[in-house]
């Protein structure tokens, strides 16, 4: 159960909330239920998620960044060791 979990992590110090106050929350429901749009946050959230756009990445360009990653290292160790960057 839910309150014995709550317990449980207290016991282990992860977890501030007492198990009254758990219980309490538990058969609690908020009073004033929430409206999208009226707080300023929402609108900030709402333009951000209008301006994103998920994509897939291509096994090319996963390979390029990998190839980057590995050739600014070895650049780098050359660098350490005075030797001129190979292209």
């Amino acid at each position: 159960m839910l309150l014995d979990r709550v317990y449980a992590m207290r016991q282990q110090g992860h977890m501030l909330l007492s198990a009254e106050d758990a219980r309490r929350a538990l058969q609690t429901r908020p009073t004033d239920p929430r409206t999208v749009g009226e707080d300023p946050w929402d609108r900030v959230l709402d333009a951000v998620c209008g301006r994103y756009r998920q994509r897939e990445t291509s096994g090319q360009e996963i390979a390029a960044t990998i190839a980057a990653k590995v050739r600014t290292y070895w650049d780098t160790q050359n660098a350490k060791e005075g030797k001129p960057a190979r292209r």
